[in-house]
């Protein structure tokens, strides 16, 4: 019985309210890999971040709803922050992702985005739509690079 209750503590001691590894983790898909950062920092900041996890990570790239909802499951237990950078940001009177896709896929929280001036989008963790607030907030973040090996 000692042993049972030993194991549910196990089970349950991760409540969800913060990033395993010291802020980070890590997910590999097919052909696609995230990795989450939950340490707050502004876009400028966490940007020059993903470059120390991988050739040619970029911020998060979402081109897909299938990519979304990939990211929305693993954000939505892990951590305190209620959304985290992607990598689309709007300058030169256009969104663009920082990777240079053009994906086609957008997934705008009603309402947004509004006001365009140095703005970030960011997905929530609530439910998966984005958001997009000035840059210089600091927010968790999102790294992205495709896998092809």
């Amino acid at each position: 019985m000692l042993s049972l209750l030993i194991l549910l503590l196990a089970i349950f001691a991760n409540n969800g309210d913060a990033c395993p590894n010291n802020g980070e983790f890590g997910i590999q898909a097919s052909f696609y890999s995230n990795y989450y950062n939950c340490t707050p920092k502004d876009y400028k900041t966490a940007s020059s971040i993903c470059p120390s996890y991988a050739t040619q990570p970029t911020m998060g790239t979402i081109p897909d709803v299938f990519s979304n909802a990939n990211i929305l499951e693993q954000i939505k237990n892990v951590s305190d922050c209620p959304d985290f950078y992607i990598g689309f940001t709007y300058s030169d009177n256009k969104w663009s992702w920082a990777d240079g896709s053009t994906f086609g896929y957008l997934n705008w929280e009603i309402g947004y985005p509004t006001n365009t001036s140095n703005a970030c989008a960011t997905i929530k963790k609530s439910n998966g739509k984005w958001e997009n607030h000035d840059c210089s907030v600091k927010k968790c973040f999102i790294c992205s690079w495709f896998d092809f090996d």
